[in-house]
């Protein structure tokens, strides 16, 4: 759909006793096919689980897959949109910056991957779940969105704070 086709047209012709009469006319037909303008996300729906290690700060990368299903080569805009930002950052980029928007070239019947970085910060919590989305976008219509939620795996850890000596009544012990 991104240029004119060349179609030629022959008409051949036999007379009333089947003799071939050859080639009687031809000519081109120019064709410009209907453009269309689509695109698919999968998944649509995932679960990312940031395991925090020991620093209690972790990063998950998550990927997806654009695939145009359309008939022409398309710049997608890709916007992510982070509804818990202050327990979660998410970027496009790797190196820790804020990236919320990027584009992405797909040709048409082809896919793209689409790899997108979850952090989770030392204010996250393994109780509650936090959530983000990324739009697909074309001149301002949105054509797929896929929802992606968070979840922090628990890291239980219990600090007792407690003299270095400690005295037992006589005829007690403490076990090590």
């Amino acid at each position: 759909a991104d240029g004119y086709h060349e179609i030629w047209i022959y008409v051949n012709g036999t007379d009333d006793l089947g003799e071939d009469m050859g080639t009687l006319a031809y000519a081109p037909v120019f064709v410009n096919l209907t453009k269309v303008i689509s695109a698919e996300i999968s998944p649509t729906k995932s679960v990312a689980v940031i395991d925090s290690g020991e620093s209690r700060v972790g990063q998950k990368t998550i990927i997806l897959q654009l695939n145009n299903t359309g008939n022409s080569n398309v710049t997608y805009d890709l916007t992510l949109t982070n509804y818990d930002s202050t327990r979660i950052q998410v970027s496009f980029a790797d190196d820790g910056t804020e990236t919320y928007e990027k584009q992405q070239s797909v040709a048409p019947g082809a896919q793209a991957i689409v790899r997108i970085y979850a952090t989770a910060g030392s204010s996250a919590r393994a109780d509650e779940d936090s959530r983000f989305d990324m739009t697909v976008q074309h001149d301002g219509l949105v054509l797929a969105t896929s929802e992606i939620t968070v979840q922090v795996a628990p890291d239980h850890a219990i600090i007792f704070i407690a003299p270095s000596a400690i005295q037992v009544a006589p005829g007690n012990t403490v076990d090590s």
